[in-house]
C-alpha cells in the first residue's frame, strides 16, 4: 500500500548537514552520535548529505530525532521557522556514576592548594594567525571584519610546546564569540615554529602539581579538568590541577600520571571533574582505565551533584562565574569523595538468578530487542537445555520450540516497516522471513538461559508454597517459602498442600504393607532425597539403593505413585537396571534425566541383569559424577543427587559379598499382600482399597500430605540416628542363598570368616559332597551288574552351578569370601605343596556321615578308548582332584583334618576369574560305571572307599560347546589308598625338551615305549590296567592346572623323575595349544 502525503507537507528538503550542530562529534572523522541508539557511528557524507547509521537505524528515526514531524507541520503552517532558543544537543542517556570503592581514609585527604602570588594566561592580540584557524573561525559564523578582531590566549606546556586559544566576536551565535583551538611547537631540525603536535606532550602544569603534591601532608587530592580553561580557574580559587592537550593519546596520559607519581614519591588521589556532558563522562572511564594502569587511585566528580543547576556542557569554571568560593568547593569535594570512598559493594545473600532482565529498564533498539520485550517483556522465561520454561505462578511450565516459533512468526509477520520511494512512502515487512524467526527464538533463549543444574532445586514445590530446609541448627526444620521466580526454579507443577497437620489414618494403611524397620529405611531414604548434598555432608554414605522385592499387589507402586505426586510428576524419573546396564555399554543417553531428578524409582526392571555387576549404579549410589549424554550435543558431568528404588518381583541377581555391595544395596521384601478378600487368619493379608492405586484426587488430598510430613520426620531421624539396616540382613542373605546355592552352604556348615582359619580344597570338598548326598543333588544307583552310577541334580536356577569336581570347590568358595587369599599349605608327603584359603574356617558344625562313597562327576560325552600307558604307580599323588582319608587319626570319630597346615602362606595367588558364571559342561545324570569290587588284603581298615577319577582327553577330542577341552571317563573307581600320599617317582626337569616336536613323533615315540614292571599285587589285572590310566591322566590334568596358573617352576617340579617314555605318554596327551603353552613357558621363566 502507498501512502501519499501532500506535496507541501513533504520532507525532502531535510538536509542533515543542516543540524550537524545538534549532534554529538564522534572521534572518527565525519562520524556522529546517533540520536536513536547512541553509537558512535552515524556517518554523514558532507559533500551530498546522505548518512547512515552502521547499527541500521531507520533514516525516518533520525529524521525524527533530530527534526521532530510536528514540528516541520508547524512551520509549514506558520510560514517561517520556528524560532528557537538554543539548541541543545541530541545524547544517548547519561550512564551511572562510576562505583568505587577506594581503600582510602577520609580524614586523611588534602585538595592540593596553591600558596602566593598566582598568575594566570591573558588573552593577547596574536602575532601570526594559522590559515586552519581563520578558516574553522569563519565556518563557524564569523565576517571578515569579526575575524580582525582575533586574540589568543597561549598555555605553556614547557619545553616550547604551546597550546592556543583563538577566538573573536560572532554575531551570528548565541554566545557572541566563536572559539577553536591548535598547538605550537618549535621543530627540533629547523628551530622553527610548527602548528602540529607532535611528540610528547606532559600534562599542563604537572611540575607545578609535583611540587604541591610533594608539599601537600596526608593523601593528596590532585584536580584534573578537561581543558587548559578550567585549570586556570581553579587556579585562580588556589587549587591545583592538570589537564591534558586536545587529542593527547593514552600513552601520553598514562606516561605523564607515572612521572608524577615518581617524581613526587607519594601516592595521591586523581579527582577528574567531568564536563557535565557525554564526552566528559565517556572520557572519565578512559582516564580510570589509564589510572588503574598506572596504579593511580582516581575518582569522578559529579558537578551536578556540587551544582545541580549547571548548565549542559558546563564545567568547573561555570561554577565558578556562579559565585561559588575556593573553600566552598574544597568541601562540596571532600564531601563527596568520602561518600565515594566510605561506599561498600555487598552482595546479595539471596541466591538468586536473573532471569529475564538485566535490569530496571531494557533496551529497545534494535528489532531483537522490541520482539524480545514485546513478546516476553511480560513474564518470567527462562531456558534451560534449550528449553524454555514460563512463570506461571507457582513454577515454570515448559513451552515446545513449535509454540513459541507460531507466535515470533505472527510478529515477524506483522511488523511494519516504512519506506519511502520518491515522494511516496510504502509499507513493508523485512522481518518476515524463516531465519529471523530463527534468529529471535535463539536471542531469546541467550537472553534468559541458565545453569541447568539449577532446575529443581533441594525442597517440594507444594501449592501453597515451596517446602525447604533449614540446616542452621543440628536438626533440619522444614521451612515454608513464597514462590518465587528468582530462586525457585522448579519445572513440575505443585499438586500437594503441605499441612502439618494432615491425618495419617490413609497413609499408614498404605505403609502397613512394610514392617515399622523397614517403614524407618524407606522413609528415611525418601526423606533424604528433600536434599540429598546436605544429607550427604552430614552423614555420608547413610542411603542406599533400595531392591523392592514383592511378588505383586504389595503396595510398591502405590507408594511410588503417592511419592511422584509429591514431586509433580516431573522430580521422579525411572530409570531401570537394563538403562544403567546400557550406561555401562556406553550407550549414556538412558540416564540423561538423572540431571534434575531427586527420586529414581524403576517399576519394571529385568530378572537378568547382575545387579552387583553395575558399575554405574554403584556411582548412582554415593553419587560420585556421572555423564549426561544426549544425541547430536557434547556430555556434561553431573553429581547425581536423587535416591534410588528398583522394584522386582522376582529374586534380583545378586552375587556378590563385597562391601562396596553392601554399603550401596539394601533389600526391602514386601510379603504382605493386599486382597479384595483377605483371609483374617492370614496375618500377611491385606484389605485392598483401589483408591490408592486409580483414584489420584484421593492420593493428592488425603494419603501424600501424610506421607510429606512422615518424609520430614525421615530426615530429620536420619541426621540425628542414621538407617539402621540390619533387617534387611536376612532378606539380603537369602537373596543370595538364591542365587547361590554356596551361600545356604557356608550357612549350613559354618565356612565362614576367620583370621586364622585355612582350609583346603579336600576340607570343602568333603563337606560339600556330603551336604549334596543330603538335600538330594547327588545320588548313587546301582544296576543290575553291580556297577554304580553317580545322579546329580541341577539347581534350580541355570546360572547357579553345581560343584561337580574337587578343582572347583576352591575357586568358587573364594568368590563367596572375596578377603579370603589363595595360599598354598605342605602336602603331608612333603613332596609337593597344596592350595587352600587362608582367612576362613568350617565352624564346628558336624559334618553328616553317609555310608556313601565320594563321588566326583564325569562328562556325559564318552570317550575313546585309550591305550594303554606304563602301570607305573609313581606320582599319582600330585593329581589335585583326588581326595584322600590317608593321615586321618583311624581313632577320630569327628573326621578332623590331623595335618599340620602352614599358617603362613608361602604365596598368595589372585584370580579374576568368576567362577560362578563358569559353564560346566556335566549332564545331570551321569552313567557311571563303578566296580567295587576291592582286595581285601590292600584294604585299610575303618577309612571309607576314595573315588578318584581324572579326564583322559585324547588327541583329536576337540572342544564342547562350553569351551573347555575334556574328555571324561565313565568308569568311577574305588580306592582305598589316595593318591595324594603315594610316594612320589624320580623327579623331571625339562618336559618341553622331552616331549617330541609334533604328534607324528609322539606316535612313534609311544609305539617303542616299554611298560614298567608293575608291584606286585592282588588286583585284578584290569582295575590296574585303569589305575595305570588313572596315573597317566592324574599328571596330565597337573600339568594342565600349572598351564593355567603359568607356572613352569610346578611343572618342572613334577616332571623332575619322569622317564622319558612317561613324559612322552603325557605329551601325547596334551592339546597342540597346551603343547605350545607349555614350550613358551620355558623360556619365558629362563630369562
Amino acid at each position: 500500500m502507498v501512502v501519499q502525503f501532500p506535496h507541501e507537507t513533504a520532507i525532502a528538503s531535510f538536509d542533515i548537514r543542516n543540524f550537524v550542530d545538534q549532534l554529538e562529534p564522534a572521534p572518527e572523522k565525519n562520524k556522529y552520535i546517533c540520536p536513536v541508539c547512541g553509537g558512535h557511528n552515524l556517518s554523514i557524507n558532507p559533500s551530498n548529505g546522505k548518512y547512515s547509521c552502521y547499527n541500521n537505524c531507520l533514516h525516518r528515526d533520525v529524521r525524527e530525532a533530530i527534526k521532530p514531524w510536528n514540528e516541520v507541520l508547524e512551520e509549514r503552517k506558520l510560514g517561517q521557522p520556528l524560532q528557537t532558543t538554543r539548541l541543545k544537543p541530541i545524547l544517548a542517556k547519561k550512564p551511572a556514576a562510576l562505583s568505587k570503592v577506594l581503600n582510602l581514609d577520609p580524614s586523611q585527604l588534602r585538595v592540593c592548594r596553591l600558596n602566593g602570588e598566582i598568575t594566570t594566561p591573558q588573552p593577547i592580540t596574536p602575532d601570526f594567525v594559522p590559515k586552519s584557524v581563520a578558516i574553522k573561525l569563519s565556518d563557524s559564523g564569523a565576517t571578515p571584519s569579526e575575524l580582525k578582531q582575533i586574540n589568543v590566549i597561549e598555555y605553556d606546556y614547557g619545553n616550547e610546546r604551546q597550546a592556543h586559544r583563538f577566538s573573536c566576536p560572532c554575531a551570528a551565535v548565541a554566545k557572541g564569540r566563536v572559539k577553536t583551538f591548535s598547538v605550537s611547537r618549535i621543530d627540533p631540525i629547523t628551530n622553527k615554529v610548527a602548528w602540529k603536535k607532535e611528540g610528547y606532550w606532559p600534562a599542563y602544569r604537572q611540575e607545578e602539581a609535583i611540587a604541591i603534591i610533594q608539599a601537600t601532608d596526608g593523601i593528596p587530592v590532585l584536580l584534573a579538568h578537561e581543558g587548559e580553561k578550567c585549570v586556570e580557574a581553579g587556579r585562580i580559587a588556589g587549587l591545583a590541577g592538570i589537564t591534558w592537550v586536545g587529542s593527547c593519546s593514552e600513552q601520553n596520559i598514562l606516561s605523564s600520571l607515572t612521572q608524577i607519581k615518581h617524581s613526587s614519591g607519594k601516592d595521591f588521589l586523581l579527582a577528574y571533574c567531568t564536563d557535565n556532558d557525554e564526552t566528559g563522562w565517556k572520557k572519565a572511564q578512559k582516564l580510570k582505565a589509564i589510572c588503574d594502569q598506572a596504579d593511580v587511585n582516581f575518582v569522578t566528580i559529579d558537578l551536578l551533584k556540587i551544582q545541580p543547576a549547571l548548565q549542559d556542557k558546563g564545567d568547573i569554571a561555570d561554577i565558578f562565574e556562579s559565585g561559588m568560593t575556593g573553600d566552598e568547593l574544597v568541601e562540596l569535594l571532600l564531601k563527596q569523595i568520602e561518600e565515594i570512598t566510605t561506599l561498600k559493594q555487598q552482595e546479595s545473600a539471596q541466591d538468586t538468578v536473573d532471569v529475564a532482565s538485566g535490569g530496571d529498564e531494557e533496551p529497545d533498539s534494535t528489532f531483537l530487542q522490541k520482539g524480545f520485550n514485546t513478546l516476553y517483556g511480560e513474564t518470567k522465561w527462562m531456558c534451560a537445555d534449550g528449553k524454555l520454561y514460563y512463570w506461571h505462578g507457582k513454577g515454570y511450565r515448559y513451552s515446545p520450540d513449535s509454540v513459541e516459533r507460531r507466535r515470533i512468526t505472527n510478529y515477524c509477520n506483522s511488523y511494519q516497516v516504512i519506506k519511502q520511494t520518491g515522494k511516496n512512502f510504502v509499507i513493508t515487512y523485512p522481518y518476515a522471513k524463516p531465519s529471523i524467526v530463527k534468529e529471535l527464538l535463539e536471542w531469546v533463549k541467550l537472553r534468559v538461559e541458565i545453569d541447568p543444574q539449577l532446575l529443581n532445586p533441594p525442597g517440594v514445590n507444594c501449592t501453597n508454597g515451596v517446602l525447604g530446609v533449614d540446616w542452621a541448627g543440628p536438626i533440619p526444620v522444614p521451612v515454608l517459602e513464597e514462590h518465587n521466580p528468582d530462586k525457585h526454579f522448579f519445572t513440575y507443577e505443585p499438586l500437594v498442600k503441605y499441612d502439618p497437620q494432615a491425618e495419617e489414618r490413609h497413609c499408614d494403611r498404605l505403609l502397613s504393607c512394610l514392617d515399622e524397620p523397614q517403614q524407618q529405611i524407606l522413609l528415611r531414604n525418601l526423606g533424604a532425597s528433600l536434599d540429598l548434598a546436605s544429607v550427604r555432608k552430614r552423614r555420608g554414605r547413610e542411603t542406599k539403593v533400595i531392591l523392592a522385592c514383592g511378588l505383586g499387589a504389595n503396595g510398591k507402586d502405590s507408594i511410588r505413585q503417592v511419592v511422584s505426586i509429591i514431586y509433580g510428576h516431573q522430580g521422579m524419573t525411572s530409570c531401570s537396571l537394563a538403562d544403567f546396564v546400557a550406561y555401562d555399554e556406553g550407550r549414556k543417553f538412558a540416564l540423561a534425566p538423572l540431571v534434575n531428578s531427586r527420586v529414581n524409582w524403576a517399576s519394571e526392571n529385568p530378572q537378568t541383569t547382575r545387579v552387583d555387576k553395575i558399575q554405574s549404579l554403584k556411582l548412582f549410589a554415593t553419587g560420585n559424577v556421572l555423564h549426561s549424554e544426549r544425541k547430536g550435543k557434547d556430555h556434561i558431568e553431573y553429581d547425581p543427587r536423587a535416591i534410588g528404588i528398583f522394584n522386582l518381583n522376582e529374586t534380583p541377581p545378586l552375587h556378590s559379598t563385597t562391601q562396596a555391595i553392601l554399603d550401596r544395596i539394601a533389600a526391602l521384601i514386601f510379603r504382605r499382600t493386599f486382597k479384595t478378600n483377605p483371609d483374617p487368619n492370614n496375618p500377611d493379608e491385606l484389605l485392598a482399597d483401589p483408591r490408592f492405586a486409580y483414584d489420584l484426587d484421593f492420593v493428592r488430598e488425603c494419603v501424600a500430605p501424610a506421607f510429606l510430613n512422615k518424609m520430614i520426620a525421615g530426615l530429620q531421624a536420619l541426621i540425628v540416628e542414621g538407617i539402621d539396616y540390619s533387617c534387611t540382613s536376612s532378606a539380603l542373605e537369602e537373596i543370595q542363598a538364591e542365587n547361590s546355592h554356596l551361600f545356604q552352604f557356608c550357612k549350613d556348615t559354618g565356612l565362614g570368616y576367620k583370621a586364622s582359619g585355612i582350609v583346603t580344597a579336600f576340607d570343602i570338598w568333603q563337606r560339600l559332597e556330603n551336604w549334596y548326598i543330603d538335600n538330594g543333588t547327588l545320588s548313587f544307583e546301582e544296576s543290575s551288574t553291580g556297577k554304580v552310577r553317580a545322579i546329580w541334580q541341577e539347581q534350580s536356577k541355570p546360572s547357579d552351578k553345581t560343584v561337580k569336581a574337587i578343582n572347583q570347590a576352591l575357586p568358587r568358595i573364594k568368590a563367596l569370601f572375596p578377603k579370603a587369599k589363595l595360599t598354598t599349605v605342605p602336602h603331608p608327603s612333603g613332596k609337593r605343596k597344596l592350595q587352600a584359603l587362608q582367612g576362613i574356617s568350617f565352624d564346628n558344625v558336624p559334618m553328616s556321615i553317609t555310608g556313601t562313597p565320594i563321588a566326583i562327576s564325569s562328562n556325559s560325552t564318552p570317550v575313546a578308548h585309550q591305550i594303554p600307558h606304563q602301570q607305573s604307580l609313581i606320582n599319582q599323588d600330585f593329581h589335585t582332584t583326588h581326595t584322600s582319608y590317608e593321615g586321618f587319626n583311624e581313632e577320630n570319630q569327628n573326621n578332623e583334618l590331623n595335618v599340620d597346615l602352614n599358617e603362613e602362606p608361602k604365596s598368595d595367588i589372585h584370580t579374576s576369574v568368576d567362577w560362578g558364571d563358569r559353564e560346566d559342561d556335566s549332564n545331570v545324570e551321569s552313567k557311571l560305571d563303578i566296580h567295587t569290587s576291592v582286595d581285601s588284603e590292600n584294604k585299610v581298615e575303618g577309612a571309607p572307599l576314595v573315588w578318584s577319577v581324572c579326564d583322559d582327553v585324547p588327541p583329536s577330542t576337540t572342544a564342547d560347546s562350553t569351551g573347555v577341552d575334556t574328555g571324561v571317563e565313565d568308569e568311577l573307581i574305588a580306592m582305598p589308598n589316595s593318591l595324594l600320599t603315594t610316594p612320589a617317582g624320580n623327579s623331571y626337569s625339562e618336559i618341553a625338551q622331552a616331549c617330541p616336536e609334533s604328534d607324528d613323533k609322539a606316535s612313534q615315540q609311544r609305539a617303542n615305549t616299554q611298560p614298567h614292571e608293575l608291584p606286585k599285587s592282588s588286583t585284578s589285572g584290569s582295575t590296574v590296567e585303569l589305575l595305570s590310566e588313572e596315573k597317566l591322566m592324574a599328571n596330565v590334568e597337573l600339568i594342565r592346572e600349572c598351564i593355567a596358573d603359568q607356572s613352569w617352576d610346578m611343572i618342572a617340579g613334577l616332571t623332575e623323575e619322569w622317564t622319558v617314555e612317561f613324559k612322552s605318554a603325557v605329551w601325547k596327551r596334551l592339546t597342540s595349544y597346551e603343547r605350545k603353552t607349555v614350550k613358551q613357558l620355558k623360556p619365558q621363566f629362563d630369562t
